[in-house]
């Protein structure tokens, strides 16, 4: 089978048009499905990112063999970009470090950034669930902001193996409106991922697309992992697609009582369900496949964060409370039966 391998080198960087575009020094810390395809395609489009993970070994493992960009069929690339844990990283005036981390290891993971995030530097953040973006905040409140949200579809098909599974809008905006370096930082990245594959725009207030993207997980993270099943065999079993519309019209209720305007009616936000689902029909969530690795999943900061946002304002969302405990209960089991192996 035929392949193209790419090595990181400033020779081919300095061949790539709009260099001074390219010249951003971007960290982007986690290697999952999401900051593999983000570090691949900025890599191809002539950018050299750093990616980082904190396991030593898996560092090892893709600066020897590469990391591969699956496209569909033989339609793949191997390319070799700089890999580091934090520890390694070098203090060298970043501008944007980029969060691909699940979005439980954030507390934790923030003391350990002070150090390479310094005057100039953005933080960017691609999570799901609604919310995370107060713990970023509370411990680096100076440091500009950018929210991101994207419905590209991938899945990490091995250690060093990511299949890009379907292709979706990128959005990208200030955590404050009236913070000009958050709104310029913003507008900049826009700039650099239009350079690759990832097609993003410029959104001021993106929470309520954050809020479109929580809907959308809400309504297929919990049922694929609960199921088993890819993000487009949902549409084929009119059972899980009445229980998907709960899903959603618990979700449209309680951003109605948040205050929150979606600008959906109950048949556009199906509409919205279903075209992710379709379009990312070969697609294995995040959720499933944390539940298949035997890991903790983000249900408590999608569906569970709905339940408790419910509470707080009265808003009923019994579908979203069972779905949540019976995930958990899932996860648990297959932690607990991985744990014992």
């Amino acid at each position: 089978m035929e392949y193209t391998e790419f090595e990181s080198s400033t020779k081919h960087i300095e061949t790539c048009q709009d260099i001074v575009k390219k010249k951003a020094k971007i960290i982007i810390i986690g290697p999952g499905a999401i900051g593999c395809l983000l570090t691949s395609y900025l890599f191809l489009s002539g950018a050299d990112p750093i990616l980082v993970d904190y396991d030593p070994g898996r560092v090892t493992h893709i600066s020897k063999k590469g990391l591969w960009l699956e496209r569909g069929g033989s339609n793949r690339v191997c390319i070799r970009p700089r890999m580091m844990t934090l520890a390694e990283l070098p203090d060298d005036g970043y501008d944007f470090v980029v969060l691909c981390v699940k979005t439980y290891s954030l507390e934790s993971l923030m003391p350990r950034l002070e150090r390479i995030v310094g005057h100039g530097c953005a933080l960017v953040t691609i999570q799901n669930g609604i919310g995370y973006w107060e713990t970023i905040k509370g411990h680096f409140k100076d440091t500009p902001l950018v929210l991101c949200t994207t419905s590209q579809g991938a899945t990490k098909s091995g250690v060093n193996r990511v299949f890009h599974a379907g292709e979706g809008p990128t959005f990208v905006g200030p955590y404050g409106a009236g913070d000009l370096r958050e709104v310029e930082a913003a507008h900049h990245l826009v700039e650099i991922l239009n350079e690759t594959s990832i097609e993003a725009a410029y959104k001021e207030d993106i929470y309520p697309l954050l809020w479109r993207k929580l809907l959308v997980n809400c309504a297929i993270n919990p049922i694929t992992a609960l199921t088993r099943l890819k993000n487009g065999e949902i549409v084929r079993d009119q059972g899980l697609l009445a229980l998907q519309r709960k899903v959603i019209y618990e979700v449209l209720a309680l951003s109605r009582e948040v205050g929150v305007n979606l600008d959906l009616t109950r048949d556009e936000a199906e509409g919205l369900v279903l075209d992710v689902c379709k379009k990312t029909r070969d697609n294995t969530s995040s959720m499933l496949q944390d539940v298949l690795k035997g890991s903790q999943t983000e249900i408590d900061y999608i569906n569970g964060a709905v339940v408790e946002m419910g509470k707080r304002y009265g808003v009923d969302v019994e579908t979203n409370q069972i779905l949540t405990s019976l995930v958990k209960a899932l996860s648990k089991k297959h932690i607990d039966k991985t744990q014992s192996l």
